[in-house]
């Protein structure tokens, strides 16, 4: 017994250790900043002190310096302690300027943190920054390219441009540009000890003031850094700034920002347990720029930071950032400090930092920040006179953080100039479970160049890139190691293909797809409508309104946003891009039901609160996108340590159009209302993050082909389940699948990965419909921006354009309300996938005439041609009078006679002649019309000739006035003769093959004999309710294709199992067939009409009533609800031929324009052409032939 518990416990302890891998015999990271050092530092680290350097005094050494991958049981920051990523070497960026920190837990408290602050690429000596190599002007460029001042280093955030001395054009207190940036105009030499001049590749000057078409003063080549993306998972820092300017002169001390570092937080378990808590700070900040000689260098770049975890919880005291360095200045700085003479003068040592610092030099109040309570004031000393409040502060600096990087450097002198700031960098987090106070600070905000208010704002570096909360699953098809153990795209199954095959879920990091063979997996077609494959931008920025401005809302009952002044209401809810698309798409989809469709959104991860994005860390830092709406925002007011010291919408969007009330024109608040006993509020979170999303899978098809048109407007109308309800269900073209969710913008435009996820999605759709050879398909990407994932969408387009089984799939793009620099990309990617050139749209009616006049170019009608057109089985049937005789409309001898042919372009028919007459001659004594014009034997004058006499006989069917009374087989002479010819039956019945619509003809004199007119014989039974082979049965042994059956004169299919077994429009009959719905059996919701039997939401003034359907055409139906019944007209119903695909029919409508709509009938002007384009068609068709005739 006493062995078989030992062998019990040993099992299960190796169960545990399987269960929880190498964390399990981890040592622990416990630091207490409170304590003495030196600093216990498990797995290699190294003790360092509070500026994580090695301390002489051991005692000091009380952080922890790490680089590399490390993994503990469980790692715990206290009382201000510390863990420092040491610096980035050149080198190796595996172990230097990278941080892996791998446990079960991780917790930082509010007083603790870690630090990659300028861990990232090197500044170099009177040199540009160092930055990727396969990104080489990332870095800012100085040192020998500049005279004064170095550009900013680049990340996911452009670097801001250096300035020269500001003195050199115009006032001495302001710059001028473009002809004060700095120019790109130098090297360093090989031997890295002197500069040497460079020549600007575009234009004959590179270097000076005018601003001159030889490029003599024009800003260019630039010195800002460059910005580059890369996956969250590579190991990659912020770039470095550019030196202060060597150009005039090779000046040793280097002074250029380096970038932040890399920093990787995980703590995911197999048992889903890891939790990572943080209170304190997590910081890859690019260092800021110091400066030398009144000249200034470029600040780092903000770098990389990555926290995963099974739960993750940010706390309302967080502060995770990787801005950007400001730019070098030649002010005091808040350097660390022990004594006030580590400080200027005019500063003392204040809690171990340098103060008062961050002062902005001034010479009057107006140029003080008013909200922070300052004024214009001489503090004396070094700082002279600065911005500062009553208690002689200046703008706050993040209280855990100072400027050590410029200890030892110029920190006074003259505001002339200001290097660029550093670019953004990258922050993302993702959990099982997340809970992110909205007080929490994330911050990848470029830097200022400086403080010097001359330029400061203008030399500025680009927001960098911020991604909460993403859904952590584990390892995902991508290339990378997602669960960092080790192995990449490990464990991911594979996949049983219709063949019997097994095929590996994932290849070489991209998401495998079954081939398919038509022979196995063809499906029958009920309908051959063209289908749209239509994927809606659902990025973040489609929540701005059409100038660009946040609007904080998509217009739905949860989240309806701000009035901004992109309108002329005051409306709040309706001014938001994605509202707008939603609503033109409501109204098309409501429309034209003839077509077919499948809806995508761009990528996004599902599950309740998903997403909790704050404007404070958005909107604030001018980056897109939040439904942090602050007119429902509670107190505090956005705190002056947050980044930037205020929010005020007001100002960051000037021409917004914002309410003029304190939440816009003052410091936003920041607090968010809690839902019932909820510890951390989350009332302006969404369930969907968007992100690029794994390779090939940039967009998510909501809803597939074939279904009802309530599943997609669902999604479209603004409404969607309280949270207990929520249906996070992500089948692909069956989303949500038992609920009601909602179209949210969220995350980047992956527009390559979404025109990907297109082609795999349609490749079995396409190979396997018994439709596709007659039936069009084509993809519709509406955008309101560029590729924004790395992606090459205009190959992704060529590849959709080359074919799925032969079948090309053209690309149509709609640009909606972008940027001018962003179309020549949108029309690259319509010119590969076929359609030549996009659309530019900027408003709902332009919008939805682009998607209608798409969908018209794509219908099929069918023409005159021998074809089956429009794939109903049946050809040329619009066009009946074909083959039936006609005649040219000549007389006598002019006479021609034919048959009805089609016309070459198919749009009807004409009278192909096949015996013409005789070409009118001179009038001759022959008995005949020989000048073709009803008399015989005349002159000119219309008198008789003077012809021998004529010998009178029976009149007889031959051309000839054989009576001698100037007629030619005229009647009632030729039956009286010929008792035969006129008004005799003829033609054969046999029965039973003799009942009507069969009838003999009739015997008439056509060109000069008799011919058989009006004879109608059996044919070929039909499935419409007609009785082609006059048998007296309508339909009997009509045939219909595949497993469809002849019922109620439709072809229809079996039903099959699930929620909707038939297509939209026909419900399940008693034997099991899908069988049409008139309206007569469907009660419509309100603010719905019927047409063929589907409820469609009313588009704006309203959907008319059904029209008449058979015979001459029907009536109109009456004005549909909330339309004006004085503006309504009915059209006819189609002439009974199921006139569309293999089972869909025509039938009018009355399109009712509300009174709001009145004033811009255009959107609802396309809608109507489009739905009268077959129509017209066939109107057209019967017309020619009634002219013909």
């Amino acid at each position: 017994m006493l062995r078989f518990r030992a062998f019990a416990c040993a099992f299960a302890a190796l169960a545990v250790l399987l269960l929880l891998g190498p964390r399990a015999l981890a040592a622990d990271l416990i630091l207490n900043g409170s304590a003495a050092g030196p600093a216990v530092c498990p797995d290699g680290g190294t003790p360092v002190d509070r500026l994580c350097q090695v301390n002489a005094t051991a005692a000091q050494n009380n952080a922890c310096r790490y680089g590399g991958e490390k993994t503990f049981g469980v790692v715990s920051l206290t009382n201000g302690a510390l863990v420092c990523v040491a610096p980035y070497d050149g080198t190796n960026k595996t172990n230097t300027g990278n941080l892996v920190l791998k446990a079960n837990q991780i917790t930082i408290d509010a007083t603790s943190r870690i630090l990659a602050k300028g861990a990232g690429y090197r500044g170099l000596l009177c040199n540009d920054g160092e930055g990727p190599a396969t990104f080489p002007l990332s870095g800012g460029r100085g040192g020998c390219s500049v005279l004064d001042s170095g550009g900013g280093g680049a990340h996911f955030g452009q670097g801001g441009r250096g300035t020269k001395d500001c003195q050199i054009m115009g006032s001495a207190t302001a710059c001028e540009f473009p002809q004060e940036w700095e120019e790109d105009c130098g090297n360093l030499n090989a031997a890295g000890n002197a500069c040497v001049a460079a020549n600007d590749p575009n234009k004959a000057v590179c270097y000076g003031t005018t601003n001159s078409a030889n490029g003599a003063g024009d800003g260019f080549p630039t010195v800002a850094g460059q910005p580059y993306r890369h996956s969250i998972y590579e190991v990659e820092f912020g770039a470095a700034g550019g030196d202060k300017g060597c150009r005039d002169g090779y000046e040793a001390g280097l002074r250029a920002g380096r970038g932040g570092g890399r920093i990787v937080l995980f703590a995911a378990t197999a048992a889903q347990d890891g939790k990572i808590d943080i209170a304190g700070g997590v910081s890859s900040d690019g260092h800021r720029g110091c400066a030398v000689g009144n000249d200034s260098a470029g600040g780092g770049a903000g770098g990389s930071i990555l926290i995963i975890g099974d739960h993750v919880n940010v706390q309302s005291s967080a502060r995770i950032s990787a801005h950007g360095g400001r730019g070098g200045d030649s002010q005091p700085k808040c350097l660390p400090c022990t004594a006030n003479g580590d400080c200027e003068t005019g500063q003392t040592c204040q809690a171990g930092r340098c103060g008062p610092c961050n002062c902005t030099p001034c010479t009057s109040n107006a140029q003080c920040n008013t909200l922070l309570g300052q004024t214009c004031k001489n503090l004396g000393g070094q700082l002279g006179m600065v911005c500062a409040n009553a208690s002689n502060q200046c703008t706050p600096l993040d209280p855990m953080d100072n400027e050590v990087e410029c200890r030892a450097t110029q920190n006074n002198g003259t505001c002339d100039d200001c290097a660029g700031g550093g670019g953004g960098g990258i922050i993302n987090v993702q959990s099982r479970v997340g809970t992110i106070h909205p007080q929490a600070i994330f911050d990848v905000r470029g830097a200022n160049g400086g403080i010097c208010p001359i330029c400061a704002g203008e030399a500025g570096g680009g927001a960098g890139e911020l991604q909460i909360d993403s859904a952590y699953v584990g390892e995902i098809c991508d290339g990378w190691d997602n669960d960092f153990d080790g192995m990449v795209d490990e464990d991911l199954g594979v996949i049983p293909c219709p063949d019997g095959s097994m095929i590996p879920a994932c290849l070489n990091g991209v998401p495998q797809i079954c081939n398919y063979d038509p022979a196995q997996c063809l499906v029958p077609a009920s309908d051959a409508r063209p289908r749209f494959a239509l994927v809606l931008d659902t990025s973040g920025s489609m929540l701005n309104d059409l100038a660009g401005n946040p609007t904080f809302g998509d217009g739905s009952a949860a989240h309806p946003g701000v009035d901004t002044g992109s309108d002329p209401d005051a409306l709040a809810g309706n001014n938001a891009r994605l509202f707008i698309a939603k609503q033109a798409l409501t109204q098309v989809l409501s429309a034209f039901p003839e077509s077919d469709y499948a809806l995508a959104r761009y990528y996004q991860d599902v599950g309740v609160n998903r997403s909790c994005q704050s404007a404070a860390n958005f909107e604030c830092a001018q980056s897109c996108c939040s439904y942090d709406d602050p007119s429902d925002n509670l107190p505090p007011p956005y705190p002056s340590v947050y980044p930037d010291n205020q929010c005020v919408l007001s100002q960051l969007y000037p021409g917004a159009g914002y309410p003029n009330n304190a939440t816009f024109t003052g410091n936003i608040p920041i607090g968010w209302p809690q839902e019932a006993m909820e510890m951390t509020p989350t009332s302006d979170c969404i369930n969907y993050a968007g992100s690029c999303g794994p390779p090939r899978r940039g967009a998510q098809f909501l809803v597939g082909f074939n279904q009802p048109v309530n599943r997609y407007l669902r999604w479209l109308d603004g409404v969607e389940d309280a949270d207990a309800m929520f249906d996070a269900s992500t089948l692909e073209g069956n989303h949500c699948a038992m609920g009601n969710c909602e179209v949210r913008g969220s995350g980047p435009t992956p527009l390559a990965g979404a025109l990907q996820a297109t082609h795999d999605y349609l490749k079995p759709v396409v190979t396997c419909d018994s439709a596709a050879a007659c039936r069009s398909y084509a993809a519709i990407l509406l955008t309101d921006g560029a590729e924004s994932c790395q992606g090459n969408p205009q190959a992704a387009a060529a590849a959709l354009l080359a074919g799925i089984n032969g079948k090309p799939i053209p690309t149509y793009v709609i640009g909606f309300s972008v940027l001018a620099s962003e179309q020549t990309q949108l029309n690259q990617i319509a010119a590969a996938g076929g359609t030549g050139q996009a659309f530019f749209v900027s408003s709902k009616s332009e919008l939805a005439n682009a998607l209608a006049q798409i969908i018209g170019q794509n219908q099929k009608f069918e023409l005159c041609n021998g074809l089956d057109d429009d794939c109903d089985n049946l050809i040329d049937e619009d066009f009946p009078e074909k083959g039936q005789p006609c005649t040219d409309g000549e007389i006598g001898a002019c006479l021609g006679v034919g048959t009805y042919v089609c016309k070459a372009d198919g749009s009807g028919t004409e009278c192909g002649i096949t015996d013409p007459g005789a070409s009118p001659m001179t009038e001759v004594c022959n008995s005949m019309d020989d000048d073709c014009d009803g008399l015989v034997d005349e002159d000119a004058a219309g008198l008789p000739l003077d012809c021998p006499n004529c010998i009178p006989s029976p009149e007889i069917c031959d051309g000839v006035d054989n009576d001698c009374d100037f007629n030619i087989d005229e009647e009632p002479d030729v039956s009286m003769n010929q008792p035969m010819v006129f008004g005799v039956p003829c033609g054969e019945l046999t029965a039973p093959n003799d009942q009507s619509p069969c009838q003999l003809g009739t015997v008439l004199c056509i060109n000069a004999m008799p011919v058989c007119v009006g004879f109608v014989g059996p044919k070929e039974e039909l499935c419409n309710g007609l009785d082609e082979d006059c048998d007296g049965v309508g339909d009997n042994m009509a045939p219909c294709p595949g497993d469809s059956k002849c019922i109620e004169a439709q072809c229809a299919i079996p039903c099959t199992g699930g929620e909707f077994p038939c297509p939209p429009g026909l419900s399940c009959n008693d034997d099991g067939y899908c069988l049409k719905v008139t309206c007569d059996q469907v009660n419509c919701g309100p603010g719905q009409v019927c047409m063929a039997g589907v409820c469609y939401n009313a588009p704006d003034g309203g959907m008319g009533g059904e029209g008449g359907d058979g015979g001459s055409g029907g009536s109109g139906g009456s004005g549909g609800l909330g339309g004006d019944p004085t503006s309504s007209s009915g059209s006819a119903g189609a002439s009974n031929d199921d006139a569309y695909g293999l089972a869909t029919g025509g039938g009018g409508c009355t399109c009712g324009i509300a009174a709001d709509e009145r004033q811009n009938a255009g959107v609802f002007a396309g809608l109507v052409a489009l739905a009268a384009l077959g129509l017209g068609r066939r109107r057209g068709a019967r017309a020619s032939r009634k002219e013909a005739a």
